[in-house]
């Protein structure tokens, strides 16, 4: 099916819009999961990864259960469900290339094309939305290279959130 979106020629196969379309669905249910994260945490450890998978955000809620639960396992949960969510952000950014790209992203792909999976990495430790997997979808990073750099990237953050937290309690 061909699409005409400003004044941009798009051939979107069946599985691209069945993938962008599972996405968007995943990306709705994170919003749910940041308003209601006590229907997860309640689940104990595998909550924590469900909320993190769907939410992304665990690097906000950390400080607040860091008590309920064994740090380093924590630590290592919320950063492994989080490099996952990102991963949804990488699939929209494979298959909408032409229709996501903007100014904004232009200076992040200049980031990453210089300084490859550091680049990854970086922008995974930033603590605010910006979607290094959507970026790295539309620079078609590598998935391993992708997921690895954000893995660490998200450990590294909440490292250092966890220090931060420590050390002012």
């Amino acid at each position: 099916m061909l699409i005409l979106f400003n004044k941009i020629k798009i051939d979107f196969s069946f599985k691209k819009a069945i993938s962008l379309l599972f996405s968007i669905i995943l990306s709705l249910i994170t919003v749910f999961a940041i308003i209601k994260p006590e229907i997860f945490l309640v689940y104990g450890y595998s909550g924590v990864l469900i909320f993190s998978i769907l939410g992304g955000q665990g690097v906000y809620v950390l400080p607040f259960i860091i008590n309920r639960f064994e740090p380093s396992a924590l630590i290592i949960l919320i950063s492994l469900g989080m490099a996952i969510n990102d991963s949804f952000g990488y699939l929209i950014g494979r298959t909408a290339r032409k229709i996501v790209l903007n100014k904004f992203d232009r200076r992040l792909q200049l980031l990453i094309n210089k300084y490859g999976m550091l680049g990854v990495f970086i922008l995974s430790t930033v603590p605010f939305p910006i979607s290094n997997g959507l970026i790295s979808g539309l620079l078609k990073v590598k998935y391993n290279e992708f997921f690895l750099a954000t893995f660490l990237g998200k450990l590294t953050l909440l490292i250092f959130v966890y220090i931060f937290i420590v050390m002012f309690r």
